[in-house]
């Protein structure tokens, strides 16, 4: 079993928002401005002409900022499991999900595909060590990959088997 383990999707999502902040850039803060700095030269009277065409970009701005794109991390050590996932875009809508575990306390875990966006949910069942009571968290993934996603799924049932042994 490995002993440590820490996987994050920070990279993909700041690749993807800053690619969306670049569209939203050339395709309507820019030609606003050329539109109304110089709206009697060529590049103004083209813009002019042809001033729905920055609205081509909101199907793929809506695309991600409708479902969210999910900043996901997960970590494991020997004893405790810390994950943690929240929405990068309009992120003060939303609360930040964070939990911080014993392996003990795992009992079961499902992965969901989201249809039509880019994410994927993790849920995990967790038994509190007073109360003996389940708890249902979950934890939404955007842009991971397969690799990554296996690597939590074979960490998780890992943890589940030395935990039936116990």
């Amino acid at each position: 079993m490995i002993n440590s383990i820490n996987i994050s999707n920070k990279t993909n999502v700041i690749i993807i928002i800053l690619l969306l902040i670049g569209l939203f850039s050339v395709f309507v803060i820019i030609p606003f401005i050329l539109y109304n700095y110089i709206p009697e030269s060529m590049l103004g009277t083209y813009i002019k002409n042809n001033k729905y065409a920055g609205l081509l970009i909101l199907p793929p701005i809506l695309f991600f900022i409708m479902p969210g794109l999910y900043y996901f991390n997960f970590r494991k050590d020997l004893y405790i499991i810390n994950i943690t996932s929240f929405r990068t875009i309009l992120f003060f809508m939303t609360k930040r999900e964070h939990i911080d575990i014993s392996h003990n306390m795992l009992k079961e875990f499902k992965i969901f595909n989201r249809p039509l966006s880019l994410n994927k949910t993790l849920m995990l069942k967790l038994e509190s060590q007073n109360e003996k009571k389940i708890i249902t968290r979950r934890f939404n993934m955007s842009v991971i990959r397969k690799k990554e996603l296996m690597t939590i799924e074979k960490n998780l049932n890992q943890i589940i088997k030395t935990n039936e042994k116990l």
